[in-house]
């Protein structure tokens, strides 16, 4: 089965309206935090996804912890 479906790099659903330029990455620890917290959420609230879905939801939530195990605290 293929699925036309494809999943932005920063889902406004998790992240909101994000300024030009945005860099997920240099985004202080607090802000990773709550976004993570919203990422989670997002995949709590799939039904029934495709594993194109989930796996482009897991793959941001995946690179929203791996930027708060990189960052430093403010």
């Amino acid at each position: 089965m293929v699925h036309d479906w494809s999943f932005p790099e920063y889902p406004p659903e998790i992240f909101g309206k994000l300024p030009e330029g945005f860099v997920l990455e240099e985004q202080q620890i607090e802000m990773l935090c709550f976004w993570h917290r919203k990422a989670l959420e997002a995949v709590d609230q799939l039904e029934n996804p495709s594993d194109e879905e989930l796996n482009a939801r897991c793959g941001i939530k995946n690179r929203i912890f791996q930027a708060i195990l990189s960052s430093r605290p403010s």
